[in-house]
């Protein structure tokens, strides 16, 4: 899209100078063929294509510094697995490090053990993304998918930290690159079909007890979870957003990104 509105701008500024000149060059259409006429329509034209440059430019330089970030947790994970294995992902190399456990009788808990040291890590690192701290609205700023393309490349939160959700709503950049654990009661619970979202496979809203609205972005299936359950899930804080209620107002809804919903 850049390049076209580039091309666009470009054929509007010389459409502008050629009919300054000479305006019947440019103008094929109406009886009074005017600078005046050519500088209101191929201005307007630069005007639009250089607003709608800034626009694509801004998406790309956030799309870019998302995957930057993305890619150093892919390094640092890798930088983990023993120099002489080249896994494909982090998620081979889990895999790798169990068969090379079972071959030898593991004490009690020594897997669950392993499993949280890297869940540990992650988390570390999850801290040290660039979160966009300015803008609090989850869908504008950028962290939703940021969180979701961290959560692909983990293993399925199981344990986070236990916070008030309305502390969390009022300061979501405070709780940034933290897995937080809620409880609450299920108001509603969406699936999506495969492909239909870039960012979600499921959407599952809850009310805490402080009636608090919490709303779970997942990258996996809802599973059998349905309206009216009791739940604990845990997930990333991404921001907030407002969503229109049947009375002409609003409620905010903490957005969250987890990838386990079981």
């Amino acid at each position: 899209m850049l390049v076209v509105f580039t091309l666009l701008l470009l054929f509007c500024f010389a459409s502008l100078i050629t009919g300054l000149i000479k305006p019947g060059l440019v103008l094929k259409w109406g009886e009074k063929k005017t600078r005046g006429k050519v500088l209101g329509y191929y201005g307007l034209g630069i005007l639009l294509s250089l607003i709608f440059l800034g626009i694509y430019s801004d998406q790309s330089d956030t799309k870019e510094t998302a995957n930057s970030s993305i890619d150093k947790t892919k390094e640092v994970a890798q930088s983990q697995t023993s120099p002489n294995d080249s896994p494909k992902n982090e998620q081979q190399a889990v895999g790798e490090n169990i068969e090379v456990r079972t071959s030898t009788p593991p004490k009690e808990g020594t897997e669950a053990v392993s499993m949280s040291e890297e869940e540990s890590s992650f988390k570390q690192e999850s801290g040290d993304l660039n979160w966009n701290k300015s803008e609090p609205d989850a869908l504008l700023n950028g962290n939703v998918q940021l969180a979701v393309d961290m959560v692909k490349e983990m293993n399925p939160l199981t344990t986070g930290e236990a916070v008030s959700p309305i502390e969390v709503v009022k300061s979501p950049w405070n709780f940034y690159g933290k897995t937080l654990t809620f409880i609450g009661i299920v108001q509603d619970v969406t699936d999506f079909p495969p492909g239909s979202e870039d960012i979600r496979t499921a959407d599952v809203l809850i009310q805490t007890t402080d009636g608090t609205f919490v709303e779970f972005f997942s990258t996996v299936s809802s599973g059998d979870i349905q309206t009216g359950n009791e739940v604990t899930l845990t997930g990333f804080p991404t921001g907030r957003m407002e969503v229109d209620n049947a009375l002409g107002g609003t409620y905010t809804h903490l957005i969250m990104v987890t990838n386990k919903l079981k």
